[in-house]
């Protein structure tokens, strides 16, 4: 299995582990165009954000997301890790691991002071995996709030 960046050719397996991952989550899908979009806009900045994403037998079977931002607390970049999705038939293979620890690779390669993710409540399966991976629960809570914006 090969884990490496996300390049424009693989727009389209990436849209379909896209749109897998939001039905998986029960989420609103986007249009074909939207996916295009945003996928173009994340392999031109790749200093924003990245697709990280895992290759087997020329076929992406997983793929996650980061994204960079600043911490005013250590004057440096931090990562949020979003979208971390296994086709089904690949799971429990190590796929996420393999995925999670070449993001860590990349995170110090880029010199970032912590990698952040967020996952729902009750994926205990996910957490089981991040609690393995070194990562520490916090006692905070998440909020959010959505506006509606052009497409």
């Amino acid at each position: 299995m090969q884990i490496r960046i996300a390049v424009m050719e693989d727009i389209n397996s990436v849209i379909s582990l896209l749109k897998q991952f939001m039905i998986f989550e029960n989420a609103d899908l986007l249009t074909d165009i939207q996916y295009k979009s945003m996928f173009e806009i994340v392999i031109e900045n790749p200093q924003k954000a990245i697709f990280v994403v895992a290759q087997k037998n020329n076929q992406l079977v997983g793929m996650l997301t980061m994204v960079f931002g600043f911490s005013t607390w250590k004057g440096k970049d931090y990562v949020i890790i979003d979208d971390v999705f296994v086709l089904p038939s690949y799971r429990l293979m190590g796929v996420a691991t393999n995925l999670i620890n070449n993001a860590f690779r990349i995170a110090e390669e880029r010199n970032c002071v912590r990698v952040d993710l967020v996952t729902e409540i009750d994926n205990y399966m996910a957490q089981k995996l991040y609690d393995k991976l070194g990562f520490k629960q916090l006692r905070r809570i998440l909020f959010t709030k959505v506006f509606q914006v052009g497409t």
